[in-house]
């Protein structure tokens, strides 16, 4: 009878464990994986009116095919190398922390892998530190206004919207954050003109309608990272 009861007790915890396996999949199929990599050839692409000279690089910022589920790694690289530091998307990926449940102060999955998921201001912000030599900071904002951080000079910086702003769907809460399908991360380089101007891991060298982009920013938190001096 005890080994019988051992037996059952062993195949329930085995069918716990692919349950729960199976519905960490089902909802980290539904972000920004999804999307695939991108159909336009980028390799001729070139941005040269930035600071430090920096140049858009097809293989440097855009996410596939290493990071197919990596865009905030992958903006966070952006946004390290427009000031000046040379952080490779795949260097800042790995040195993000890595959670199967939180998303918040963790990469939540693998940044690798197509099943992967997401990660929040707060983990990216941390992440970019790493990478910072003392001269500069990086700093995590929730809840500030575009208009904000263009006034108080937080462009560029890494922003949280969706993939080609499509309307995102709610998936769980953490405290005050809460994650998305098809949640995105994309380096915001400046608004003008109605015109949010962007480095997307996913399309490239892009601009969206500022009063969508801004739509999309606002129902994923108003989030964003920027780097500041650390003197100001």
């Amino acid at each position: 009878m005890d080994r019988r009861r051992l037996i059952c007790a062993l195949i329930v915890s085995t069918l716990i464990a692919a349950a729960l396996a199976a519905a960490f999949f089902l909802l980290v199929d539904s972000t920004q994986g999804t999307a695939g990599p991108p159909e336009t050839d980028y390799l001729n692409m070139e941005v040269s009116d930035e600071p430090y000279a920096f140049i858009f690089n097809y293989q440097k910022d855009m996410q596939y095919p290493e990071l197919p589920t990596g865009c905030e790694a992958t903006a966070v690289s952006t946004l390290l190398r427009m000031h000046g530091y040379n952080a490779s998307k795949t260097e800042v990926a790995d040195a993000m922390p890595k959670s199967d449940w939180d998303f918040v102060d963790h990469f939540w999955g693998d940044p690798y892998s197509e099943h992967g998921g997401m990660c929040m201001a707060p983990c990216a912000a941390a992440t970019a530190n790493l990478f910072l030599d003392g001269e500069k900071e990086a700093v995590a904002v929730v809840g500030s206004s575009l208009e904000e951080l263009q006034l108080e000079g937080g462009l560029p910086a890494c922003v949280w919207v969706t993939i080609s702003m499509e309307e995102p769907k709610a998936l769980r809460s953490i405290g005050r954050f809460t994650c998305y399908s098809t949640s995105h991360c994309v380096v915001l380089r400046k608004i003008e003109d109605g015109t949010a101007y962007c480095y997307d891991p996913l399309s490239g060298v892009v601009d969206y309608p500022l009063a969508l982009f801004k739509q999309r920013y606002e129902q994923l938190g108003s989030q964003a990272v920027f780097l500041k001096n650390t003197n100001d």
